[in-house]
This record gives C-alpha cells, sequence and structure tokens, in this order.
C-alpha cells in the first residue's frame, strides 16, 4: 500500500526550498525533483525513485530531495534503502520534521525501537502541535508509557482542541498516572456518546471512589459496545460489581469469556475468594506469577504496578489457604519492586503474623499504615 499521506508534505517540501546554488544545477536538480514529483503523484513511485536516483549518481541531491528520496523508498517498502538515505539528515541539528518522522519509519520497520523513538520524539519536541507530536504521543500510550504520553499529548491537545481520538488518549494517560481531574478535563473534549469516553467516564468514576455511579454508565454501555472494547469493558463492569458487593455476578461475567490478561485474572481471583472459592483464587492467578518474577526495579512503572497487584491478591490468598511462607516470599518480592505497595506490605504483614514472625509483621504493618496515612496520591499530584 501506498503510504502517500508523508509523502505528499515532502513534496511540497522539495518545492518550497532551494536545491542547489549554482543557478544551472539548480534548474537541472529542480526539472528532476519536477520530474519526480510528477510520477510520484501519478503512482509511478518506482519510475521517480529511478529519476532522483540517477541524478543523485550524476551530480548528487540536496537534502530535501534526498529527504523526497527516502519517504519514496518507504512508499515502495524499502527501509533499509531509506535508513541509509534518511538517517544522515536525522541525525543534523536542523532537521525538519518530515526528515525525522520518515527516518523513524524505516527504524521501526527494521525494528530499531531506539531510533524510532529518539527521532519520534525529536519531531515531537520541535513541532508540539504536530502531527508527528500526536502519533509519538498515542505511541506512547499504546506501549503503556503514560507518564510521557501525559506530556506530549498535553501539549498536543493544548493546541489541536479539536482532536477527539488524541483528547481520548490524553486522558487514558492523565488517569493511568494518577490525575483523575486533568483526565475529566481531557474528557470535555470528546462527544458523549463515544464508546471510548464511556468507558474511561466509568474508570474515572471507579477511581474517585463512585462505584454505583461507575455501574451505571458501563451497563449503560454493555451491549451496544463495538467488539474492540470488550475486553476493557468487562474488566471495568465487574470491578464495579466487586465495589457495590456483587461477587456473584462479576464472577459471572468474568467467566463468560477467556483471561488473557493478569488485570482481569486479578479481578476474577477477587471474586472468586468473595464468594467463598479460595482454592480457586490462588489457581486464577497462577498463570501469571512470571509477571512477578521476571521483572526488576528498572522495569516500566505499569508492569511493575500490575505485577504487584498480582503478588497481593495471590499472597491474599495464600494466607486464607494456610500458606503463608510462599505468600510472605513471593510478597517480598512486590514489596522490593515497589516499596510503595501498601497493600502488599498489609498482606506480607499477616503472613508474618501467621508464621509467628511477629516483630517482622510489625514492621510490614508500620509500613502500610505510614503509606495510607494522609491524602491519596492522586490528590496530592493535582493539588
Amino acid at each position: 500500500m501506498r503510504s502517500t499521506v508523508l509523502v505528499l508534505p515532502l513534496l511540497t517540501l522539495v518545492l518550497l526550498t532551494p536545491v542547489a546554488s549554482a543557478a544551472q544545477s539548480e534548474n537541472e536538480t529542480r526539472r528532476t525533483v519536477d520530474e519526480a514529483i510528477r510520477l510520484a503523484q501519478a503512482g509511478r513511485v518506482e519510475e521517480a525513485i529511478q529519476t532522483l536516483e540517477q541524478r543523485a549518481s550524476e551530480d548528487g541531491l540536496p537534502a530535501p530531495a534526498l529527504g523526497l528520496l527516502g519517504a519514496l523508498y518507504l512508499d515502495v517498502d524499502r527501509p533499509e534503502r531509506a535508513l541509509a538515505v534518511l538517517q544522515p539528515l536525522a541525525e543534523r541539528p536542523e532537521a525538519s520534521t518530515l526528515v525525522l518522522v520518515s527516518a523513524a519509519r524505516a527504524a521501526f520497520a527494521l525494528g530499531d525501537v531506539d531510533a524510532t523513538e529518539g527521532w519520534m520524539g525529536r519531531a515531537a519536541e520541535i513541532a508540539p502541535e504536530s502531527e508527528a507530536a500526536r502519533r509519538f504521543g498515542l505511541y506512547l500510550g499504546q506501549h503503556g508509557r503514560f507518564a510521557e504520553a501525559y506530556r506530549i499529548l498535553s501539549a498536543y491537545v493544548e493546541g489541536q482542541p479539536e482532536d477527539s481520538a488524541a483528547a481520548l488518549a490524553l486522558a487514558t494517560a492523565a488517569l493511568k498516572i494518577g490525575l483523575p481531574a486533568r483526565a475529566a478535563t481531557a474528557l470535555e473534549r470528546v462527544p458523549a456518546d463515544d464508546p471510548g469516553a464511556i468507558l474511561l467516564r466509568g474508570e474515572l468514576a471507579l477511581r474517585r471512589g463512585a462505584p454505583h455511579r461507575a455501574r451505571e454508565l458501563l451497563e449503560r454501555a454493555w451491549g451496544s459496545h463495538p467488539p474492540e472494547l470488550d475486553a476493557d469493558l468487562r474488566r471495568l463492569l465487574a470491578e464495579s460489581y466487586l465495589a457495590t458487593g456483587e461477587a456473584a455476578a462479576a464472577r459471572r461475567l468474568l467467566e463468560a469469556a477467556p483471561i488473557a490478561d493478569p488485570s482481569t485474572a486479578v479481578l476474577l481471583s477477587r471474586a472468586l475468594y468473595q464468594t467463598g472459592e479460595i482454592e480457586a483464587a490462588a489457581e486464577a492467578l497462577e498463570p501469571w506469577l512470571g509477571t512477578v518474577h521476571q521483572l526488576s526495579t528498572g522495569s516500566p512503572p505499569a508492569q511493575v504496578a500490575l505485577a504487584v497487584e498480582v503478588a497481593t491478591e495471590y499472597g491474599h490468598a495464600l494466607v486464607a489457604l494456610d500458606r503463608a511462607q510462599e505468600a510472605a516470599a513471593l510478597l517480598r518480592i512486590a514489596v522490593g519492586l515497589e516499596p510503595r505497595a501498601a497493600a502488599a506490605w498489609n498482606v506480607l504483614g499477616h503472613a508474618l503474623i501467621a508464621m509467628g514472625s511477629m516483630e517482622e509483621a510489625r514492621e510490614a504493618i508500620g509500613r502500610y499504615h505510614r503509606l495510607t496515612e494522609g491524602p491519596p496520591a492522586s490528590d496530592r499530584a493535582e493539588s
């Protein structure tokens, strides 16, 4: 498939930029570039490439024309050639956003994540209200890097208030990093009937301690939602059921679909525990224990938070099953990953009590109380 979205702006850039200093050379290069543009616009991209390559082999090409050539290589799925042309241009301090984005696309196609993110990040910094910034912010959010996504998308949405998709991504990032008020502000830019916005408003109500309101919003959306939102809607609706004392309803909802991620497994475990199925509650989390053992303190915060949640719920079930020593071993890993995990410290304290390690238990429960004193972290962050 041809990617004319990025090529056409580059054509404009080439048309508006002087391509050589000497008049004769400039005229010859201009004719070559004009011909390449005409061919590309007619869908004859390979011929456009050959035209530019021939000129490059004879007298070389200036930077704007090389940028065009690199973009055309991407258009015909030749990322290696594209990167060979674009990388030297992208490494220049004066590189344009169009060159940086094209170089990032080539690097991404070749699996070079560091180069992709570096060039996209530079493009976003140069033009915070540009399409490059939008793409990079969405990319960061899709990869769970919500703090970075929030920073990039905040600047973008400020300058592009009509972009409801970007506003929704900004609201998601804000909520994930504990800024519910800012998530609510971003949601004001999204149509009320947008399915993603309804989902996020339900989650916002849950995080603000209004589970009945969340349940009302989410039940209204259930049954008419697009398939791609099914897993998230099912998870949030189950969470609202648990928060309103309807563990059996949460269990039925979650067991009606495959458990495809650890956050949903945590909710199923809670539902099973609350309906008296303690062994089943532990078993629901066993396939996901690798999320705890495979991480380190330098892992992405979102992954660490989820792993700690898995460990805490599993440890809770183990203590109830008189397997306190196993629980304590896992929970020590959890609090090592995230020393501010209050719930993990609390369950660890109860596991240590069951083991008879009273001094260590007092220390763990003391940590829990110190972490839960005062206003929630999200309130402090927004005050």
